[in-house]
């Protein structure tokens, strides 16, 4: 009797025990999952903070963005960017510069759209485009003389016959361009974007074609490679207009606004270029360029009041044997650059080594 109440009485205790630990485990899940809950909503409280941060920030930008009044910083620089640009490329030593001149939003937006810009390129000897010496559009031409062929995407590459009406491009993948046509009579390029161009016998472009079938066609003064007008299905036009060493180039803005471009080229040079400007302002924006004796372009002034001055090195740092020009041993380099940022701001000054 005695044994049977003991192993009873321990029976009970050991049921108690059992109960109260699982409880205290429970309580000890409980806890715990309380525990989690609270961080995760800690941390999707962390998320939505840095989110609504996030967000405000993106506002706060496109707000300044498009209102450039609110923008912490403000330049009349920021109106211009887009616009035109000089640079040097520190392998080489070329100075190159480019300035938009007139667009063409043809065939009612559906393109293709023309930016028409002039281009320079310190290392450049010819004047393919009647611009001046270094200067040339930004559009596809092919010399037939040097089998050289540049696009209006910036590329430069030699080409060579591969079989009968067709030519490839030296160091340059297949699949970003097609070349078709004989060296005599035309040319037909396609991109890997769907753009075909079709260029004349003389290597100058004639029509730009998009896959849809919208098109511009560029014409040309009678028995001359000077550009006239490039125009769209529809007839709008951008038209240039040379009289005397001034060329104005007309064209329409985003608004279908009339705009006028105005260069002055005489002395077989760009001088000067007066971009469209507000009817509403006084100041039209200048740019000014110089050049050296030489026919090397040696300082930009910028309507934002930047001044951009470049010296040269015409000694044996870049010498190249293909380079054959009359009187010249080497390739004039870039050795010094200087930048005026104006409204009192620190001149910036860079100089340029090379090595042969």
């Amino acid at each position: 009797m005695r044994y049977s109440l003991l192993i009873l009485f321990i029976v009970i205790f050991l049921f108690q025990y059992r109960y109260y630990a699982m409880a205290g485990f429970s309580d000890t899940i409980l806890k715990g999952l309380h525990l989690v809950s609270e961080n995760s909503s800690a941390h999707k409280k962390t998320d939505n903070s840095i989110n609504n941060h996030l967000t405000s920030v993106l506002k706060n930008n496109k707000r300044n963005t498009a209102i450039q009044g609110n923008a912490p910083v403000w330049s009349n620089a920021f109106n211009f960017n887009k616009s035109f640009g000089t640079a040097v490329d520190p392998r080489t030593g070329i100075l190159t510069t480019h300035f938009n001149v007139g667009n063409l939003l043809s065939n009612f937006g559906h393109g293709p759209d023309i930016h028409l810009q002039v281009n320079y390129n310190s290392f450049a000897v010819s004047d393919p485009d009647g611009l001046g010496h270094g200067w040339s559009w930004n559009l596809t031409h092919f010399n037939p003389l040097t089998d050289q062929l540049t696009t209006s995407f910036g590329q430069t590459f030699y080409l060579q016959s591969v079989g009968y009406h067709h030519w490839q491009p030296l160091y340059h993948k297949l699949k970003d361009i097609k070349i078709n046509g004989d060296k005599g009579t035309h040319f037909m390029i396609t991109y890997a974007n769907g753009l075909r161009e079709t260029l004349s016998h003389e290597g100058y472009i004639s029509l730009l074609e998009q896959q849809d079938g919208y098109s511009v066609h560029f014409l040309y003064e009678p028995g001359t490679h000077l550009l006239n007008a490039i125009e769209d299905h529809m007839g709008h036009k951008m038209t240039i207009i040379r009289r005397r060493g001034y060329w104005n180039i007309n064209s329409y803005n985003i608004n279908g606004q009339f705009v006028a471009t105005h260069i002055d080229n005489r002395h077989h040079h760009i001088n000067e270029i007066i971009l469209p400007s507000d009817h509403h302002q006084s100041i039209f924006p200048f740019i000014h360029l110089h050049y050296t004796y030489d026919h090397l372009l040696s300082s930009v002034e910028y309507p934002s009041g930047m001044k951009k001055t470049i010296i040269y090195n015409c000694s044996d740092a870049m010498k190249l044997s293909s380079y054959n020009q009359p009187g010249t041993k080497s390739l004039c380099v870039v050795s010094h650059e200087s930048v005026s940022p104006g409204a009192g701001q620190p001149e910036i000054k860079m100089n340029y080594y090379y090595t042969m």
